[in-house]
């Protein structure tokens, strides 16, 4: 039984919560609650937990410091974030640190077993990689995976020949044991993510890419992780973007719903718009405006795969003024409605 700590300055909320069937049913259980982050970080450093799930707005420590002295105090205990406001800037933040899911209050049975689901799937996951004691580095020097992910970051040609060969020498060596092989290559592959997401932590906000390989599909699951990694790349322009461009996206990314958002890029950049412009549309081949909708439209899509917020609410969120002009956007990207694109899901 996983042990689960509870963070919420509402009472009425957690009584409602402890009280939920599904708790009869899952693997996790409350055994702590707290009122607030400075709670909830005495009560970590006193035992231990295999889950945290926290607001983010709560009294004395809200849920994103509390989370953020966790990490820099060294505990990697997995946290779920909730929250009634879905903006760019915590959803960015949580991100950043590490946040497994962010629960969209007010809580639900539906909602919570879902994101139970996801926390079960990864706690397995740590515990299939400790079990088998496994450590990527001692066969896979830092420095290789390292030059392979740069390599891919510039769609480098021959990066795909280095993932095969590394693939390849995995099957060899752990021919008996594929389970392992089948660890090691999820590890090298999300640890290419992880430092596209430290070259561009914006990223993160709007892509998840699953990069878990199976042994039982080996070989299909690697270029489905190798194909969504180069896909991301290409979409963003990633290979074209050097510091300046990448500070651009990142503004873009936290203020697109701002109608006013090249004169943040002004403000903060200290540059002219017509200059930013130019200098976007050279390096990146389109324009602010058109890089702008993208972003929006990924967001929507991650919206609709990973909430129930209604079409408007979404609209509203990425700041169109009616919801008939976001969704004829939308179709124009996707080539479906938002509607049609949900059920597709």
């Amino acid at each position: 039984m996983y042990r689960i700590l509870f963070v919420e300055d509402d009472s009425a909320i957690t009584f409602m919560v402890k009280k939920y069937s599904l708790w009869n049913t899952c693997k996790f259980q409350i055994t702590k609650t707290a009122e607030n982050g400075k709670e909830a970080l005495e009560d970590l450093a006193k035992d231990s937990f295999d889950l945290v799930i926290m607001d983010i707005r709560m009294p004395l420590i809200d849920g994103l410091e509390c989370m953020r002295r966790m990490r820099d105090g060294g505990d990697k205990t997995l946290v779920l974030l909730a929250s009634t406001y879905t903006d760019f800037k915590y959803a960015k933040e949580g991100l950043r640190l590490g946040a497994l899911d962010f629960i969209e209050k007010p809580y639900t049975q539906e909602k919570l077993a879902e994101s139970l689901r996801l926390a079960y799937d990864k706690l397995q996951e740590i515990s299939n990689v400790h079990e088998t004691s496994l450590n990527l580095y001692s066969y896979v020097s830092r420095n290789r995976i390292e030059g392979i992910a740069n390599r891919l970051f510039l769609l480098d040609e021959k990066v795909a020949n280095d993932l095969l060969l590394l693939n390849r020498e995995l099957k060899r060596n752990y021919e008996k044991e594929p389970s392992k092989a089948a660890i090691l290559l999820t590890l090298v592959m999300q640890d290419i993510w992880k430092q596209m997401v430290r070259k561009h932590d914006w990223i993160s906000l709007l892509e998840d890419p699953q990069l878990k390989i199976s042994n039982e599909t080996y070989d299909s699951d690697f270029y489905k992780s190798l194909t969504s990694l180069i896909e991301i790349i290409e979409k963003y322009s990633l290979n074209k973007q050097d510091y300046q461009i990448d500070k651009i996206c990142s503004l873009l990314v936290a203020n697109c719903s701002n109608p006013g958002v090249t004169d943040i890029l002004e403000q903060e950049l200290g540059l002219t718009k017509d200059y930013i412009s130019r200098l976007f549309h050279a390096k990146v081949g389109i324009t602010v405006s058109q890089y702008t909708t993208m972003l929006k439209m990924e967001y929507a899509k991650k919206q609709f795969e990973k909430t129930n917020a209604k079409v408007y609410e979404i609209s509203e969120m990425l700041g169109y003024q009616t919801t008939d002009y976001f969704t004829r956007l939308f179709k124009d990207y996707t080539g479906y409605t938002p509607t049609q694109y949900r059920k597709l899901l």
